[in-house]
């Protein structure tokens, strides 16, 4: 995981933006994103815009006074000294959050796409498949040296954000437990084009399946489940672990003045939610 593991999962598109500026506004960022790969015509925007807005009133009624109360734990255990045991039980919250969201979702994603023309799919299987072959090319042009401290940067700085400045011995034992990392870049490809496969050959045809609500549906919740090799497994529960050894040192090692920081920032984004369900 890029965030810190529980946290920043919890919310959508934190990084350089206020949580209620980026929730709020939802809207706009999935829009932008959406543009990235099909446009979409006005019929097929207004459609798309009440599907979200009535996700986006369950997911603020429903979702999070959930993420607040675990965000509320999470201060308290790590106050006191929080477990190995806690933590795998967080990572397991989150995922229960984004598969709950993701069962609501799917349905009306499903739907929407059935708005697609045969002119719009295929402008999102080209921009899909140029996306693959960018991604190629950002991979191979990154040595295994580059990419180990790519990583170890990036848990440094994903700390910084939550506790503030890190000592040396902190930052040495974090690199030295960020080596544990295996890259899965090739494994990560092979799922997606798989799984994008399995999509188009949904959605490309003459005739949509009777089923084809349901069969996308599940594709979207339980796809990654079923189309990620044993071997891509492996490695992303050993990856876990890796990522739950460094927030399990850092959480259980931090200085006062850290710990005051890392209060703060909990307390501002339970504030923020808090006001997020009241709005």
């Amino acid at each position: 995981m890029k965030k810190i593991i529980i946290t920043i999962s919890l919310i959508l598109l934190l990084t350089g933006c206020s949580t209620t500026f980026v929730y709020n506004n939802i809207d706009w960022w999935i829009d932008w994103y959406v543009d990235d790969y099909v446009e979409l015509s006005k019929q097929q925007q207004k459609a798309f815009d009440a599907a979200l807005t009535e996700l986006h009133d369950w997911h603020r009624e429903t979702q999070l006074p959930e993420y607040v109360n675990q965000l509320i734990s999470l201060k308290e255990q790590v106050n006191r000294g929080i477990t190995e045991q806690e933590l795998v039980e967080h990572q397991e919250a989150v995922r229960v959050h984004w598969k709950t969201l993701m069962t609501k979702a799917a349905p009306e994603i499903a739907k929407l796409s059935k708005m697609l023309t045969k002119e719009q799919i295929k402008d999102l299987k080209g921009n899909i498949e140029k996306d693959n072959q960018k991604k190629w090319r950002e991979f191979e042009a990154l040595s295994m040296k580059e990419w180990r401290k790519e990583r170890q940067d990036e848990q440094i700085q994903d700390l910084k954000e939550w506790v503030g400045k890190l000592d040396d011995k902190q930052k040495a034992k974090i690199n030295e437990l960020s080596l544990g990392y295996q890259r899965t870049f090739i494994h990560w490809m092979e799922y997606r084009e798989q799984w994008q496969g399995v999509f188009f050959d949904l959605i490309d045809n003459e005739q949509l399946s009777k089923n084809y609500v349901l069969a996308l549906s599940d594709l979207m919740i339980n796809g990654r489940d079923k189309y990620r090799t044993d071997e891509y497994l492996e490695i992303s529960n050993a990856n876990n672990k890796v990522a739950q050894s460094i927030m399990l040192y850092q959480l259980t090692n931090l200085s006062s003045k850290q710990k005051r920081k890392f209060n703060r920032e909990i307390e501002n984004l339970i504030e923020d939610l808090t006001d997020l369900i009241t709005d």
